[in-house]
């Protein structure tokens, strides 16, 4: 490879010398007819030469375009990244702005309820079993007016209820928490039954009523579930979910089914919290389907600061 390289030098440097002693003789007297035969042998090699200086001006003005363009590039890079930013952002406020539409579109809906709005400003993840969502904060407290035991929905459905809260934010207890229960009912057939939180996160509804004999069935598959408005906790027809799955035994009293919640936590925003519907202090109700109480809340018990 090196002596590839020094063969163009060398040949270069030996025409160097040649027009050298070209002009050289020139300047001898009585030369100028060697000198004329020595321009006239170099000519085709002067062609050459210029055509191999022009190759290499080409050679060298690519080198000078990458540098232009990595420049661009970068420019370009930087641009787009800007505009990423810029679409995210815009793509928030689009959802944020679609959010508030719907919320609005529930006021409506409900003028029997009195509704504060709030964000999401924190999550409660259980470690154990697997990474279950369990609570959320909101960025309202006392100072708004809210207290414990309120109920706490978005324009989906029911989310769950506030747990505690200090003057400037407040702890809900999801719906799907493992210690949750509500008196739910069906809209379809308007039997009634508990909606549980399980650990994995799921909830179930237990204590319907078997079928009735030649009737329609008490709950079905694509059912949807909303509070039934029997107990003091939750004001009723809000939302809880969608029947996935019936469970029924011939021997047994009752029927159970697995709901979906209508509402994604995860993807939980903005929320709204009931403040103009109150429940008792006490927490008593209409007796369950099961002969306890109805919507116990054991989050408001003593051992209320041990849950996540």
């Amino acid at each position: 490879m090196n002596r590839r390289r020094q063969r163009p030098s060398l040949m270069l440097a030996s025409l160097a010398l040649v027009w050298l002693a070209s002009a050289l003789l020139r300047l001898v007297p009585g030369a100028d007819m060697v000198a004329a035969r020595v321009d006239r042998a170099l000519s085709p090699l002067q062609s050459g030469l210029s055509f191999a200086a022009a190759r290499l001006r080409l050679l060298a003005q690519p080198g000078q375009d990458a540098v232009s363009l990595r420049e661009e590039v970068r420019r370009l890079s930087a641009e787009l990244d800007r505009l990423q930013v810029e679409t995210q952002q815009l793509d928030d406020l689009k959802r944020e702005n679609r959010e508030l539409r719907e919320q609005l579109g529930f006021r409506r809906l409900r003028p029997d309820l009195d509704l504060e709005g709030a964000s999401i400003v924190g999550r409660s993840i259980a470690a154990e079993p697997g990474p279950v969502l369990r609570s959320i904060k909101m960025d309202i407290g006392s100072r708004d007016g809210v207290a414990e035991r309120m109920t706490v929905v978005s324009h989906r459905g029911l989310v769950g209820q506030v747990l505690r809260l200090d003057e400037r934010w407040s702890d809900v207890m999801l719906i799907t928490h493992p210690r949750s229960r509500i008196r739910g009912r069906i809209g379809r057939s308007q039997a009634t039954g508990i909606v549980f939180g399980l650990p994995g996160g799921d909830l179930v509804m237990r204590h319907i009523p078997q079928d009735p004999e030649g009737g329609p069935p008490n709950v079905q598959v694509g059912d949807i579930v909303e509070t039934s408005g029997m107990s003091q906790r939750f004001p009723g027809q809000i939302t809880i979910g969608q029947v996935v799955k019936v469970r029924q035994n011939d021997v047994a009293k009752w029927q159970e089914a697995s709901i979906r919640p209508s509402v994604d936590f995860d993807a939980l925003e903005l929320v709204m919290v009931v403040t103009a519907w109150r429940p008792s202090a006490q927490g008593s109700g209409d007796p369950g389907a099961d002969g306890a109480p109805d919507d116990v809340d054991p989050l408001l018990s003593g051992d209320a600061n041990r849950l996540p």
